[in-house]
């Protein structure tokens, strides 16, 4: 695997909702070990239950620089079934479709596509969650590596008891970003594996588009679906004709998720839950 670009300066935003009292942070996270090699195929539907968090949008600032969005609790009906594959870590960092595969250690996603957005950590402020407040949310080494891929994005955190916590990346940076059109691709796509067999195994993974993040009363109730990471790297592959909403926000009554309007790609636990996760090869498909 090649190193991608590396970004010059990084830069955060605030999705801007009218919504207060959310707290929200981001983590500088020291270089650290885990993972494991070997990887499953796993694509998401809707015949399971699980539960996990989901994502609701707001401001703040952190570590000097403006950005993020925050998250509030759910629960979802969802799951994941499809067949194991073999395969090794790592993904074309020239395609088009990468979102990031974290090899060069920063916060910055990978510069293709004209996306230049960060990484960041967003929870409500009563837990302890790492990568750690006031820094770049910075991927951690693989030991040993997974196949060609030597980092990976790792978060940890318990103790949430308003709405959760999660983890970010927005597609392009600035205080007012333009949306983001990935009408072109299917879904998204990304290797998942727990930290430890005691974490809670569901997660919410969600995208927020117009109509959530500003064309609404009650916003953040954003389209996603529910996936279960288990003891070795799977691959993940959502499709955005899976994704739902839970059912909290207010938007227009036509509403369906806009991929030609999106903004940032959450990946969520609701409070109570403790999680860790690792992720690697975030991309489209």
């Amino acid at each position: 695997m090649t190193s991608k670009l590396r970004a010059s300066s990084l830069i955060l935003f605030a999705i801007g909702l009218p919504l207060g009292g959310c707290f929200v942070s981001f983590q500088d996270y020291p270089l650290a070990t885990g993972g494991s090699s070997g990887t499953n195929v796993v694509t998401a539907n809707a015949g399971d239950s699980s539960s996990a968090g989901s994502t609701r949008g707001g401001s703040d600032s952190g570590g000097g620089d403006q950005g993020g969005s925050s998250v509030d609790g759910g629960t979802e009906q969802g799951g994941t079934a499809g067949s194991s594959a073999g395969g090794a870590g790592g993904v074309d960092t020239a395609s088009i479709d990468l979102i990031d595969d974290f090899e060069d250690g920063d916060a910055q996603l990978s510069l293709v596509g004209g996306r230049d957005g960060s990484w960041f950590i967003t929870n409500d402020g009563h837990g302890q969650q790492t990568p750690l407040p006031n820094g770049p949310t910075l991927p951690s080494l693989l030991m040993p590596p997974r196949g060609m891929s030597t980092r990976a994005m790792h978060t940890t955190g318990s103790g949430f008891s308003v709405w959760g916590a999660a983890l970010g990346v927005n597609f392009l940076s600035g205080m007012a970003p333009p949306p983001y059109d990935v009408s072109m691709y299917q879904g998204l796509t990304f290797a998942l594996k727990l930290g430890k067999p005691t974490a809670v195994k569901p997660m919410r993974v969600a995208v927020s588009d117009y109509d959530t993040t500003y064309g609404c009363r009650t916003c953040g109730d954003h389209f996603g679906s529910s996936v279960n990471a288990g003891d070795e790297f799977t691959i993940i592959q959502l499709p955005f004709s899976s994704f739902k909403q839970l059912g909290f926000g207010t938007a227009p009554p036509s509403h369906a998720f806009d991929p030609k309007r999106t903004y940032t790609v959450y990946f969520s636990w609701t409070q109570n839950q403790t999680f860790d996760v690792w992720i690697d090869d975030l991309s489209f498909y």
